[in-house]
This record gives C-alpha cells, sequence and structure tokens, in this order.
C-alpha cells in the first residue's frame, strides 16, 4: 500500500540539497531517499549498523563523482581522493567492530 505524505515549508535550498544526496547516493529517485530516512528514523536503525563496504562505497563514489565534475580534476586526482577515502571507510570499520 501506498501513501502520500505532503511537506510544507521546505526551500528550494533544501530541496536541492536532497537531491544531490539521493543522487550521490544512488537511489532510485527523491521519494526512495526520503522513505529510507523515514524508516531510518522512526525505527531506529540509523546508527545502530554501520554501512555495508558496498553502501560506503556507493555513496564515496557518488560524492566523489559530483565532486569530480564540479571542481574538473584529473585521473590523478581522483585516483588519490578514491585511496584516501578508502582508507578512511576501513579505519571506521575497524572502529565499529571493535
Amino acid at each position: 500500500m501506498a501513501h502520500t505524505i505532503k511537506i510544507s515549508g521546505v526551500s528550494d535550498e533544501l530541496l536541492r540539497r536532497v537531491d544531490e544526496r539521493w543522487k550521490g547516493r544512488h537511489y532510485a529517485d527523491r521519494s526512495e531517499y526520503v522513505r529510507d530516512l523515514i524508516r531510518k528514523d522512526v525505527l531506529g536503525e540509523q546508527g545502530s549498523t554501520p554501512p555495508t563496504f558496498s553502501e560506503g562505497i556507493r555513496s564515496l563514489f557518488g560524492a566523489l563523482h559530483t565532486r569530480a565534475n564540479q571542481e574538473g580534476w584529473t585521473n590523478e586526482e581522483i585516483a588519490e581522493d578514491v585511496e584516501n577515502a578508502l582508507a578512511e571507510v576501513r579505519q571506521d570499520r575497524k572502529k565499529v567492530s571493535k
């Protein structure tokens, strides 16, 4: 069963940022992203389990793709940023698993 929720008071800037987030995380559309946010908040899932490695990678590459396009990065700069981000993801996973 599908339901529609109407939300008032959302600025154009906030909506633009929401769109950047869902596109950067490879959701199918804005609705899927907002449903996931609501589910995580209401069910208390946010922060209870760390993201999987593949979720971290998807998020990383979505954000990286956006940044690289906006800033005109070279392939070397992209590769360096990927290595740095992978190191951070691995470090965060180690902290959570302890």
